[in-house]
């Protein structure tokens, strides 16, 4: 693929033994996962300008990574911040918010992933751990989903609800 987004995934810059540590990292941006409005529009009104004042907050070399990623909804070049945060942000754990994290937003999909990522609640961050045993340069790939294993037609079922 030679689209503007071909080659960015994340790969591994040394090799890893299954259960390492990879990666962690704190969210560039942290928003209430649900906003308590009067309509769905008014709570969809509200996330949007909740991103979009993190957004503005944000030093300019941020703002500049975080738009240099996708956006599922909109073109390349008409991506908005709320489009790039609803494309790119994990719940964190149990917690409310949800969040995007600059480095992570770059580990694609996989039903059979090579890292799993974790809310760690006391460090404020997100951890990535090696599955599997991964070589240098290898991409690294999580799953969208929930991070505990789930059955195939399980995680299809979660994902339908979800997306």
């Amino acid at each position: 693929d030679d689209g503007p987004f071909s080659g960015k995934g994340l790969r591994a810059t040394a090799a890893h033994g299954c259960g390492d540590e990879i990666l962690r990292e704190d969210a560039v941006m942290r928003i209430p996962n649900s906003q308590p409005a009067s309509s769905a529009e008014a709570a969809r009104e509200m996330h949007r300008r909740a991103v979009q004042r993190a957004y503005n907050s944000m030093h300019p070399e941020t703002r500049a990574g975080f738009m240099d990623l996708s956006s599922c909804d909109e073109s390349f070049d008409d991506r908005t911040p709320r489009g790039v945060y609803d494309t790119n942000s994990f719940r964190l754990g149990n917690e409310d918010d949800g969040g995007l994290f600059l480095a992570i937003a770059r580990i694609n999909h996989s039903c059979r992933p090579n890292v799993n990522h974790f809310w760690r609640e006391d460090l404020q961050k997100t951890l990535i751990f090696a599955t599997r045993d991964i070589r240098v340069g290898e991409e690294l790939y999580t799953t969208y989903g929930p991070s505990e294993c789930m059955s195939t037609r399980d995680r299809r079922g979660d994902f339908s609800d979800r997306f």
